[in-house]
């Protein structure tokens, strides 16, 4: 956690004095209700992503293994 009370802090620390307090306010506002949520989205379909790629390497795995296990029926003789 940073030593930051509010994201107010932090941007007016970040810009120094070339933003007023309206200035810094709207900023603050555009970042939680725009850029968050954008980046909120972005990260949670990756993660979906991730998990259907995962669930498709263990069922390729699992059919691997099945396959790797089962007698060899038509065999050569």
């Amino acid at each position: 956690m940073s030593g930051y009370q509010s994201l107010h802090d932090l941007i007016a620390d970040h810009t120094g004095q070339d933003l007023d307090t309206n200035q810094i306010e709207g900023l603050a506002n555009a970042i939680i209700t725009e850029w968050l949520p954008t980046e909120l989205k972005a990260v949670n379909d990756a993660a979906e992503q991730a998990r259907k790629q995962l669930a498709k390497a263990r069922a390729d795995l699992e059919q691997h293994l099945m396959t790797a296990n089962m007698p060899n029926v038509g065999g050569a003789m």
